[in-house]
């Protein structure tokens, strides 16, 4: 569990940015399903496939709904080689955010 006032670094597929690339109209048809790929998993075994889409107001209602006060959006998280910092031409297509656990501790019901 993470304490009060701690960070959660999250990435996820940005799904805005992969759907504004892939009706890009000069994106090829291996161009997309990349795309569709990066969006929702190669589908190769059960960690390679995606159930949800998020863009940064549907994770920021979540992380919300899930106890965290704040959270900023950041280009990549740099804390490993990962998929936070993968981009298609220029552009990247991961949602980044550092989220910040409320440090506000409901009372016991």
């Amino acid at each position: 569990l993470l304490k009060p006032g701690g960070k959660l670094y999250l990435s996820v597929p940005d799904f805005a940015t992969l759907c504004w690339l892939y009706l890009t109209p000069a994106n090829s048809i291996n161009g997309r399903f990349r795309i569709l790929q990066m969006m929702m998993g190669t589908q190769e075994d059960l960690q390679q496939v995606s159930r949800s889409g998020f863009d940064v107001q549907v994770l920021g209602y979540h992380l919300n709904e899930a106890g965290f006060a704040e959270y900023e959006r950041v280009p990549c998280l740099n804390l490993f080689h990962d998929l936070s910092s993968r981009k298609v031409s220029d552009t990247y297509v991961s949602l980044n955010v550092i989220a910040y656990k409320s440090s506000v501790v409901a009372p016991a019901a």
